[in-house]
């Protein structure tokens, strides 16, 4: 993540002391999303192109940057947890409700010739990894700029891009 909130070794942001805080109040925000009003960018949903996706995007990092500035005001490590949990299950919904493993999962056969294999699941690029290298993912980058959605919702009809036919 942005500014090394969450290091390879799962670390913690400098100040937080009590990790179980700040995991429990990340897991009780997650929850508490299902009982707030309903908000189309908390969960990805019905972003109908690459445009949409990218500025839903930004302004998660956007909620994690406020959050960073207000934790390093006062150090509450709770309602950092909060908005991080928000933050973690937008993004969770977002590889979830979107196309973005099926247009890698082209993008790798039309480039390799094969379909993926159990061992090359692990290595799907994360969206960030593919904007910060656009070089080595330059076809991925392009069909996604092309062809990238997230499923409508609350339209739970069978049509290919409802969120119930794209929720996985």
């Amino acid at each position: 993540f942005k500014r090394g909130i969450i290091e390879k070794d799962y670390g913690v942001p400098e100040g937080v002391n009590n990790l179980t805080t700040y995991i429990l109040s990340g897991i009780a925000a997650i929850k508490r999303l299902g009982e707030q009003e309903y908000n189309p960018n908390d969960h990805f949903d019905s972003k109908e192109n690459y445009h949409q996706v990218m500025e839903n995007l930004k302004e998660m990092y956007g909620r994690l940057d406020k959050a960073i500035e207000e934790f390093e005001k006062n150090k509450n490590a709770e309602a950092f947890g909060e908005q991080f949990g928000i933050v973690l299950h937008a993004l969770q919904d977002f590889y979830s409700h979107s196309n973005y493993i099926e247009l890698y999962m082209e993008w790798f056969k039309e480039k390799y010739g094969r379909d993926l294999t159990e061992q090359d699941i692990s290595t799907i690029p994360t969206l960030d990894e593919v904007l910060s290298e656009r070089d080595k993912y330059a076809g991925f980058h392009k069909m996604l700029e092309e062809r990238l959605r997230t499923g409508k919702y609350p339209d739970e009809g069978e049509r290919e891009y409802s969120h119930k036919a794209m929720n996985k």
